[in-house]
C-alpha cells in the first residue's frame, strides 16, 4: 500500500510542478495577456447610465458597489462583474429593484435617451 501512495504522491508532485511551470510561462507573457483581457471587458453602457443615475441621488464613489450589492441582494463578485464589464447587461429584475428603490429612470438606464440624468 505504501508503494501505491508513494507512486500517487510522486505523480501528483510531478503534475503540480508541470502546472507551476505552465503558470510561469503564462506570467512571462502576462503584460500582453492582461492588456488584452482588460481591453476586452469594458463597463457596459447600461451600467454607466445606472451609475450616472445613482450619482444624481447622492450615491458616489465607494458607496456605489455596496449600494448595488445590498439593494439587489447579490454577492460582491456579481456587483464587481457589473463594473468590470463581465456582466454586459444586469438582470432586468435587479435593475427594476434599483430603479424603484432610488426613483431612477429605468427606461433611460436600459435605452439611454438624452433626458435621463436629471
Amino acid at each position: 500500500m505504501k508503494t501505491k501512495s508513494c507512486v500517487k504522491s510522486a505523480r501528483q508532485m510531478r503534475e503540480t510542478q508541470e502546472t507551476q511551470e505552465r503558470c510561469v510561462d503564462v506570467h512571462k507573457v502576462d503584460s500582453q495577456a492582461v492588456a488584452f483581457h482588460r481591453s476586452e471587458w469594458e463597463t457596459s453602457e447600461v451600467v454607466l447610465r445606472l451609475i450616472a443615475q445613482l450619482r444624481t441621488r447622492g450615491i458616489e464613489g465607494s458607496k456605489l458597489r455596496p449600494t448595488i450589492r445590498d439593494t439587489c441582494g447579490i454577492t460582491w463578485q456579481s456587483a464587481h462583474s457589473w463594473f468590470t464589464g463581465r456582466t454586459k447587461v444586469p438582470r432586468a429584475d435587479l435593475l427594476a429593484r434599483l430603479a424603484k428603490t432610488y426613483d431612477l429612470d429605468l427606461f433611460y438606464i436600459l435605452l439611454g435617451d438624452d433626458d435621463g440624468v436629471s
